[in-house]
């Protein structure tokens, strides 16, 4: 199996999330010393601050993490609005469901110290899940680590594959209801979308 990484839009958070409050609270979180090691680099709204969901409730917490799922949701559809329009004209659409997750990697290269949204199609997260756990099967970036585990390249693709291996983990507990309530896991901002495309499958 080969995964592709690619930028599908670039845009300021501002755009996607647009309560003052979301603004705080990402300001907040990015700002942290150490992302929390269990769910990193995944952001979590349940470390913003230490206090302030005690004081508001659960309810209000999970209220919070819901409508910023949401709003990425609504983000990642409007840029395949063509897709759905497409699918309500009867027109040729291929429609697949995708997992996405929120986060913030503390890179050296300070460009790249971004909040950034990982997206892959749910199919291909569990083939690549599944996979992982065979003995001798490889990924094409896994062949090339191993000629040079230090190149660039070879190092940003290996991390990759582990966040999105972590996704597909929290995503998972989530939806078998596995999820520690209160955990760093329960304020992560993963979900799942569905996403329309004209087009045809080869």
């Amino acid at each position: 199996m080969k995964v592709n990484m690619r930028t599908i839009n670039e845009d300021s958070l501002r755009v996607i999330f647009t309560n003052k409050m979301d603004t705080w609270l990402f300001a907040n979180l990015c700002a942290l010393k150490g992302i929390n090691k269990r769910v990193g680099p995944f952001l979590s709204l349940r470390d913003a601050e230490a206090d302030m969901w005690t004081s508001v409730g659960d309810e209000f917490f999970k209220n919070a993490v819901a409508k910023c799922r949401d709003q990425v949701i609504n983000r990642v559809s409007t840029l395949f609005g063509s897709g759905f329009i497409g699918q309500d004209l009867r027109q040729e659409v291929v429609q697949a469901e995708y997992i996405f997750g929120v986060t913030y990697e503390k890179q050296t290269d300070l460009r790249n110290r971004k909040v950034r949204v990982l997206l892959m199609k749910k199919d291909d997260l569990e083939t690549m899940m599944r996979e992982s756990d065979i003995n001798g099967r490889q990924f094409e970036h896994d062949r090339r680590l191993m000629a040079d585990p230090m190149e660039k390249t070879s190092k940003y693709a290996r991390d990759r594959t582990i966040h999105l291996k972590k996704m597909y983990k929290i995503y998972f507990n989530r939806e078998r209801g596995k999820e520690r309530s209160g955990s760093s896991e329960s304020g992560t901002i993963i979900g799942r979308v569905f996403i329309a495309s004209q087009g045809h499958l080869q």
